[in-house]
């Protein structure tokens, strides 16, 4: 398995290449988070890997971490060759059978790491369009201890309202995804993607007021780039 820098590495590298193919026109637009999702849901896998069963020190719930530290370990043998479906619902690995996300999410949700199953579930269920099953994972993925888990959450949240075409609730979820990280390249994506939304969903004076913080923020950014196209189109004037 490669170690987190790697996965940060190529997290950083598919974010930068994904920013770049958002400058069409706003109507035409379609955000497809998929990829991004993907690196974010595996990444995680691998850092709550290192850490599982840290967050509980009483012995009933140490156990239920033992044994969903155990299935975890061999789901995310599936999630990183991306078979999905046996991820999701189980299934022969290398290690063994394993029951898959939706089962360890069902019997041990107590843990922390059902959270992180929640997380990766809601991408499957991205992944294969159905954002409704999708926004139910994320939103249980929100209760976890890791803020790059809630980030992650909160991402997905805005990716499935976005998909559902519920444009201001998707702006909110990016909005929030963008106060839990402290990348910057992360921070200003989710704003930018915000604005996109508040724009679609006709709420002009928070698109604007977002977009204009992009530009201030970081003028050299791709991002601020993206944002005086966007004010130019929208017919706004900015120093």
């Amino acid at each position: 398995m490669a170690d987190n820098t790697e996965y940060r590495e190529e997290l950083n590298e598919n974010t930068s290449q994904l920013g770049g193919n958002l400058g069409g026109n706003i109507d035409d637009q379609e955000i497809d988070l998929k990829k991004y999702i993907t690196y974010i849901s595996i990444f995680i896998v691998v850092v709550l890997v290192a850490v599982g069963g840290y967050y509980y020190n009483q012995s009933r719930i140490a156990s239920q971490n033992d044994a969903a530290q155990k299935e975890f370990d061999k789901i995310e043998e599936l999630m990183v060759s991306e078979d999905y479906d046996k991820a999701l619902n189980g299934g022969m690995t290398l290690g063994g059978k394993t029951i898959g996300l939706v089962a360890l999410i069902n019997n041990y949700g107590s843990t922390e790491l059902s959270k992180t199953a929640s997380l990766n579930a809601g991408y499957i269920y991205f992944e294969k369009n159905q954002s409704g099953k999708a926004l139910e994972m994320f939103e249980k993925a929100l209760s976890s201890e890791s803020e790059l888990v809630k980030m992650g959450a909160n991402a997905g949240m805005g990716a499935s309202y976005e998909a559902m075409k519920k444009y201001e609730d998707a702006a909110k979820s990016y909005e929030v995804a963008s106060s839990l990280t402290t990348q910057k390249v992360l921070t200003a994506k989710y704003k930018y993607f915000a604005a996109i939304n508040y724009e679609l969903a006709k709420n002009q004076e928070k698109a604007v007021s977002l977009y204009k913080d992009l530009i201030f923020e970081d003028q050299y950014s791709e991002f601020s780039g993206l944002s005086k196209i966007a004010l130019t189109k929208l017919g706004i004037e900015f120093e």
